[in-house]
């Protein structure tokens, strides 16, 4: 890639939270191609990814990833400090407004040790945050990792740490104090660290629920049919547990032969990370599922499942939300799930749809209104 290539501008009819960004606000880091894929697809989605969403068993430990993991962290600390230097001198007339330094998910967990020490040796004042978007695991699945001291360390070199739940802080506070001997307050969510204290908050996501509304009253109508439509809406990846809800579905239609010919399940999978043969394999998997459970039970008038692979827009999402009778969030595991947020946000017909989520996606832990399952 040519390192001197400029960043194109947003479009102007963007209407993104960033499409105010300007190019000469965005700092790029360059990786080589071969690292790039030893730090991504293999230590970020092949080792902490499985690892943090709790099935280690799919967790695959790599030294060489790790290696790689570490440089591009590195990498992005040194440009993040880079730009923080030119904030701080450029802000030089009121030294007590320390700029903010805010970095994002298991892809970036230590990256923060090297900005705080580059910091500090040349006495430039900073607040870090650090933001995780997906579950941080119990300690016993945790400690697995060999590389778990640095991670660990890394986040803690942050002024604040913020997970999705309680449950989330609470397995990062005991983490910190059984793999690390960290003094801790569990009540208030504190852990010492090196002479310093990192407040840790459970902080969930949420979405511009005026936004989905505005859309869902103004999208026009995509399903032409008076059966009920049970709806999910994923990216394809294992932790969705697309197959197991597929299976469930055929149990029901078995089970409940009322309901053949009166409802029909709409998923969307969004495509993910096409180039892993651990997903192409998953795709496969669902494609033969969706084709033998229609095949067993598709009349001339009805299909039970209707299986959309790829991306929709959100006039069409809010539409599909606004429509369904049944929204279906059932992850194996999920940090928080904006899906189940979004579905409820659409819900203008009366009666409104039923949302069902599972006790193991963030979503569950404030949405008691929802079908917990």
């Amino acid at each position: 890639d040519d390192r001197n290539e400029s960043i194109p501008e947003s479009d102007p009819s963007d209407i993104t939270p960033t499409a105010g960004l300007k190019s000469d606000k965005v700092v790029p880091v360059h990786i080589g191609s071969t690292k790039c894929n030893d730090y991504y697809n293999g230590c970020c989605n092949a080792t902490l990814w499985p690892l943090f969403l709790s099935m280690p068993d799919r967790a695959v430990f790599s030294r060489d990833h790790w290696k790689a993991y570490v440089e591009v962290n590195k990498e992005f600390a040194d440009r993040t400090f880079e730009t923080l230097k030119k904030v701080y001198n450029s802000n030089s007339g009121n030294r007590d407004d320390a700029p903010l330094v805010w970095i994002h998910d298991y892809h970036l967990t230590i990256a923060p040790n090297w900005i705080r020490e580059a910091a500090t040796d040349e006495g430039i004042g900073c607040k870090i945050g650090f933001f995780l978007h997906i579950p941080f695991p119990s300690w016993d699945i945790f400690r697995l990792l060999p590389w778990a001291d640095e991670i660990l360390q890394g986040m803690l070199a942050c002024d604040m740490v913020g997970f999705h739940i309680t449950d989330y802080c609470l397995n990062f506070v005991d983490c910190c104090q059984r793999c690390l001997g960290c003094r801790i307050d569990k009540k208030n969510l504190m852990v010492k660290h090196v002479g310093r204290t990192v407040r840790v908050r459970a902080l969930p996501i949420g979405i511009p629920y005026e936004r989905f509304v505005q859309l869902a009253e103004k999208a026009p109508k995509v399903l032409s049919t008076n059966q009920k439509i049970i709806l999910g809406v994923d990216r394809l990846d294992y932790t969705k547990g697309l197959v197991h809800r597929f299976l469930s579905f055929e149990s029901l239609l078995e089970n409940f032969p009322e309901h053949r010919e009166k409802v029909s399940f709409l998923q969307i999978a969004v495509p993910s990370r096409t180039d892993v043969k651990e997903y192409q394999d998953l795709k496969e998997e669902i494609d033969q599922l969706v084709g033998r459970i229609n095949g067993k039970f598709s009349t001339p008038n009805w299909a039970p499942i209707r299986y959309i692979y790829g991306c929709v827009t959100q006039d069409e999402l809010a539409a599909f939300y606004r429509e369904a009778a049944v929204g279906l969030v059932t992850p194996l595991r999920d940090g928080m799930n904006l899906v189940a947020k979004e579905f409820v946000a659409c819900q203008l017909n009366v009666p409104p749809g039923v949302l069902i989520v599972s006790s193991f996606a963030g979503a569950s832990e404030t949405m008691h209104e929802a079908i917990i399952c």
